[in-house]
């Protein structure tokens, strides 16, 4: 009788020990989450300021190449961009070379699925992971573009989910879940 009420108080305490790593895991992964998303906020947001505060002027391509290059390099997890005219077309790539070297076709259901959805909401949108030739995921991120309610078309930012993780997570939940 012992050894059975023994048992089950050691089994009544490990289930609740689980439970309470349950909730902080959940609360983990829900504060990552909004870290995660808030990031990509505020780079939505800079590619809306960065537009809206150049003259009629400064539309040219040249100008937004300049402008994300700068992006680039200010953020590492944010592996290309392009802008694609209105038509889907694109009107320019950072990297040139980066759906030779990804492996990634600019024809993929994601970027597409993505580009129609931004275009259609007027919202950014996110495509569903895919994988580059490298085995490594990466999310494609749709963000219309107007100026005094002109469509000018979609600014796309291929990111890195590791990058992702890696730079916009709290480092505490990385240091604690390495």
């Amino acid at each position: 009788l012992f050894a059975l009420l023994m048992a089950a108080t050691v089994w009544t305490l490990e289930k609740h020990e689980q439970k309470h790593q349950q909730e902080i895991l959940y609360r983990d992964a829900t504060w990552a989450r909004q870290r995660i998303r808030a990031g990509l906020l505020r780079n939505q947001e800079r590619i809306h300021l960065s537009v809206r505060n150049t003259t009629a002027a400064d539309r040219q391509p040249h100008f937004y190449r300049t402008m994300m290059q700068d992006s680039l390099l200010a953020r590492p997890e944010i592996l290309a961009t392009h802008w694609l005219n209105t038509k889907g077309q694109a009107r320019w790539m950072r990297p040139e070379d980066f759906f030779a070297n990804s492996g990634i076709d600019q024809n993929n259901p994601a970027i597409l699925e993505a580009v129609k959805a931004a275009m259609s909401s007027k919202r950014a949108t996110y495509s569903k992971p895919m994988q580059d030739k490298n085995q490594r995921y990466i999310i494609y991120s749709a963000v219309p573009i107007t100026r005094d309610n002109k469509e000018l078309g979609i600014i796309g930012n291929f990111y890195s989910a590791a990058e992702i993780l890696h730079r916009l997570t709290p480092p505490e939940l990385t240091d604690s879940y390495r």
